[in-house]
């Protein structure tokens, strides 16, 4: 079954705000020309990616993407768990101007392979390791990112692309599927005016232009809330910091790990919420400027 694409639904979130910015991708290289060597990625093996370096990685990968989508084409499919990967390629997305899908490879698979059968002609990124596990459906075509690594090696990669930036009020660069209720795919496009909202309602929220915030990156890649815990932050020359995925069922390595990373703005689902200011009498005083319940906004 293919997902009727042109008539799924929008999505907004709450009030509206602006702080000015036309798309997420100028607020983006506004902060990579600010502060180039400020760390705007770490965690994920102990990497620290500065924001000249993560601009320069997503355009590397913003080369082969164009170079791999036809003119019809313009869904591209993450399937990443959180890691330097999915960010880079998220950036790399947005530059292209293509709508992206984004799916967490821990999901059941059978629902990530209907889900990608059911995108018309989608461009799979993913690493060798994630797909060892389901074959890729017949109407994707896959982008490995080992293979780009190798070419970049090579020295078969141009290092800088201009990016391509899409500031119409009705693109939509994400993609969301949904809980698929009925056992069939079903999605929700976010417009690029949604997604400015998204950053300009957190700004104000978590007075990001007034504080270097470094935010823990906890939710499922699949989740639209995944987008909420990035780019408000990465817009704004705060840090996206990534726990080991075993914190994400632990909660006293959790509330260390909180504690160790300094990390300042902590957004967690209700229970792990809950769980961690239960614990803060056990433990010594963390950094955390903001812990919050995810809620809708």
């Amino acid at each position: 079954m293919e997902l009727d694409i042109d008539n799924a639904p929008s999505c907004s979130f709450g009030r509206k705000v602006d702080i000015g910015g036309n798309s997420i991708i100028q607020l983006f290289e506004a902060q990579v020309i600010k502060s180039p060597h400020a760390i705007a990625i770490s965690g994920d093996g102990c990497q620290k990616i500065s924001y000249e370096k993560l601009n320069h990685m997503a355009s590397k990968v913003q080369n082969i993407i164009t170079r791999k989508i036809f003119p019809d084409d313009y869904f591209v499919v993450r399937l990443l768990p959180a890691s330097v990967d999915f960010l880079v390629c998220q950036l790399a997305i947005l530059k292209s101007g293509l709508t992206h899908a984004p799916l967490d490879p821990g999901n059941l698979l059978t629902t990530l392979i209907k889900n990608i059968a059911s995108l018309p002609k989608p461009l799979v990124i993913t690493r060798k390791n994630l797909a060892f596990h389901f074959t890729i459906p017949d109407n994707a075509s896959v982008l490995y990112l080992d293979d780009v690594e190798c070419d970049e090696a090579e020295g078969q990669i141009e290092l800088r692309l201009p990016g391509i930036i899409t500031t119409s009020i009705g693109y939509s660069p994400l993609f969301f599927f949904t809980s698929g209720s009925t056992g069939e795919p079903k999605g929700v496009h976010v417009r690029n005016s949604s997604l400015l909202n998204v950053v300009n309602v957190a700004c104000e929220t978590y007075s990001l232009h007034d504080n270097v915030e470094r935010c823990i990156f906890f939710f499922s890649t699949g989740f639209d809330m995944a987008f909420y815990q990035t780019w408000p932050f990465l817009t704004t020359g705060g840090t996206i910091v990534i726990p080991p995925a075993s914190l994400r069922t632990d909660m006293v390595g959790l509330h260390k790990f909180l504690q160790t990373e300094s990390i300042t703005v902590a957004i967690f689902p209700a229970l792990v919420a809950f769980s961690l200011v239960q614990s803060l009498e056990q433990f010594s005083t963390l950094f955390v400027r903001y812990l919050s319940r995810y809620h809708q906004m």
